[in-house]
């Protein structure tokens, strides 16, 4: 979610962990790993937005949610929001911790590729729900299919993902 941070798989634990990947170019300009720009670093001109940034995501990290389908849902939401600084870092992100390409290259398409779960199916629908709620609010069905997915908690924390 950070600029700059990523989530990686520990060989260890097999469990997703935070490492640094951002770069500063010589024009003070940030890039990630795979050289799309951040405009304006957030870590170093608001310092503080970014710490509490940080804990929120560490909060969500410690949901039950698993790694894999947050990023998925983040990844998703980056795709609608159109940054390709974020669908980098989270295509990057996914593949870290082990998702598969093919669930990579079909999230823009979920709806109509078999190789979502149910639970992922209502967490992505609940993502472009409020992703696109500047054009419509949450429908009923798209909310019943989550809170039946999922728990109180769990749906605060996708929201907030």
């Amino acid at each position: 979610m950070l600029f700059g941070v990523s989530w990686v798989k520990d060989p260890d634990s097999g469990t997703g962990v935070r490492r640094g990947t951002g770069k500063r170019a010589a024009n003070g300009l940030a890039f990630t790993d795979g050289g799309v720009m951040m405009r304006i670093d957030y870590r170093t001109v608001f310092p503080a937005a970014t710490q509490a940034m940080a804990g929120l995501e560490a909060a969500v990290h410690q949901s039950s949610l698993e790694a894999p389908l947050l990023e998925l849902v983040k990844l998703r939401a980056s795709q609608l929001n159109g940054c390709g600084y974020c669908v980098d870092m989270h295509t990057k992100n996914a593949k870290g911790i082990g998702v598969e390409d093919q669930r990579l290259h079909l999230v823009v398409v979920w709806k109509e590729a078999p190789v979502y779960s149910l639970h992922e199916r209502a967490a992505l629908g609940w993502c472009e729900a409020l992703t696109m709620l500047a054009s419509s609010p949450v429908p009923d069905d798209v909310y019943e299919q989550v809170a039946g997915q999922f728990s109180s908690e769990e749906i605060v924390a996708l929201t907030l993902a």
